[in-house]
């Protein structure tokens, strides 16, 4: 996201340059926040680990050898598929793709997108109520002058700019997030232009009533899987679970020399802090004394340990390093019988906590004593 800011900034100053007045003084203010923005990212330690791993400029799999050989058996001169098949060609492939991907009526109105915790079953960003009079204000309205359409569209395509040139959990909300003020404005425009017709037909309050009903039915729609259906369907965010978990890790730890938590991915000792309520003041003591594993890449990422509590980097434990009087607080799928490695026969099972569908979520257990 902080790639689009510093963007959106030249933008906005292009787009009031001829009010502006100071000039000089918004060009140093200008130069100075983008350099900022884009330092703030790239320079610090370990900041471009995550980006290198996630991005469609080092993700994009070579050409596979299969087209040439296709094309060469058909008579296809060699200079030929090398200007079709070759990784500028995908690169842009690609990002027209991702770009409509996010424009999409699918994204936009019907499904939320990824990650799962940010994901409302059946429901896009904008209410369906929202798709006819979001066209209109782009493509029918005429009370934007050619600035202002140029400002909002380049606005829309800047803040796809992060959502775009990543990779994982993609279509990602969270990257696309400044997307949808610009949606907004053409929205609200398209309901101006509604407005002005309807007050001209004769029977304009059975239209307002239909429109009225549409809305209420939409929003009510959005507020049933919200409220409902998002306790059923969206269980994979990171955070299901973990409050059973530290509650009962906290009725049994005194029996144990240590506690031991695995899966550095999803943070887990963040939520040890919030729901253990952790004063906040030594949380930040921590965190300034230890690297941060936020954008360190997993082998670079260190484990910390915290009264009784070792947070591990490793996704799982190893069954050859369990050892007795300690309990084990990790993923279910770490378990043999899930696709993991540890065998069940070597542990003990003391807690297991399961998703509302049934699938396994955490699982707690000590070595068996032998």
């Amino acid at each position: 996201m902080k790639l689009a800011l510093p963007l959106l900034q030249i933008l906005l100053v292009w787009y009031w340059w001829p009010d502006i007045r100071k000039k000089s003084q918004i060009v140093i203010f200008t130069v100075v926040f983008v350099a900022f923005s884009l330092a703030s990212v790239y320079l610090l330690p370990g900041a471009g680990d995550n980006f290198a791993g996630n991005s469609i400029f080092t993700s994009i799999e070579p050409v596979g050898q299969e087209y040439f050989f296709r094309e060469g058996n058909m008579q296809v001169p060699v200079f030929v598929s090398r200007v079709l098949h070759n990784r500028a060609a995908a690169l842009v492939t690609q990002t027209v793709g991702n770009f409509g991907t996010f424009l999409s009526s699918n994204f936009l109105f019907f499904h939320a997108g990824q990650p799962g915790r940010y994901e409302v079953p059946g429901v896009g960003q904008l209410l369906p109520f929202f798709a006819p009079f979001l066209l209109l204000g782009i493509f029918v309205s005429d009370r934007f002058t050619k600035r202002q359409r140029v400002f909002l569209l380049g606005w829309i395509l800047i803040a796809l700019l992060p959502a775009v040139v990543t990779t994982t959990a993609f279509p990602h909300v969270k990257r696309s997030m400044y997307l949808y003020l610009p949606l907004y404005i053409f929205v609200a425009e398209g309901l101006l232009l509604t407005v002005a017709w309807v007050k001209r037909m004769r029977f304009g309050w059975l239209v307002v009533s239909v429109l009225a009903f549409a809305g209420f039915w939409s929003f009510s729609y959005f507020l049933n899987q919200y409220l409902v259906h998002t306790q059923y369907e969206t269980i994979l965010a990171r955070d299901y679970g973990y409050k059973e978990a530290y509650s009962f890790l906290a009725t049994r730890e005194s029996a144990y020399d240590q506690v031991r938590v695995y899966g550095s991915d999803e943070s887990p000792e963040v939520f040890y802090f919030f729901y253990r309520k952790v004063d906040p003041r030594l949380v930040q003591s921590l965190s300034s004394s230890r690297p941060s594993n936020i954008f360190a890449s997993e082998e670079n990422r260190q484990s910390f340990s915290f009264e009784k509590y070792v947070f591990d980097v490793a996704g799982c434990p190893e069954t050859d390093t369990l050892t007795n009087n300690v309990l084990y607080f990790t993923n279910a799928v770490c378990l043999e019988a899930n696709g993991g490695s540890i065998s069940e026969s070597g542990i003990t099972r003391v807690h297991t906590i399961d998703y509302q569908n049934g699938g396994k979520r955490f699982v707690i257990f000590e070595k068996s004593v032998e």
